[in-house]
């Protein structure tokens, strides 16, 4: 536009997203209030070590939609009580999968995690 015409008028922004009043009040300064989870590697990382399972040398790869549902099931056991106490039902019944997910939460991603993520892949 011209300068005569008037300075550019800016549409009004508006988001399609709301407002969670729920982040206000959040304190996460609080130490226990905050957990943090270790990030899975993918399989195909050129870093990761084969893992022994039954005296056998497995390596695991094209592991992203496993490693993507063990990262989300964790997150939700680590934001709600419930999905948590669903995790501990689960993990008590012997399913390893739930086991591997509370182990991650509570010590982290290690090497135990990778052979029981191959057990659970039943190797």
């Amino acid at each position: 536009m011209d300068e005569k015409d008037g300075p550019l008028r800016k549409r009004p922004r508006q988001s399609y997203l709301e407002h969670n009043s729920e982040w206000k009040t959040l304190d996460l300064t609080q130490p226990g209030k905050v957990v943090s989870i270790g990030m899975l590697k993918n399989g195909n990382c050129f870093i990761l070590k084969p893992i022994n399972i039954k005296k056998k040398s497995v390596m695991l790869k094209n592991t992203c939609g496993y490693d993507s549902l063990s990262q989300i099931i964790c997150a939700a056991a680590c934001d709600s009580d419930g999905s948590r106490k669903y995790c501990e039902i689960w993990k008590d019944q012997n399913m390893e999968f739930y086991r591997k997910v509370m182990d991650m939460i509570s010590k982290g991603v290690n090497s135990n995690i990778w052979n029981l993520f191959g057990k659970v892949l039943r190797f």
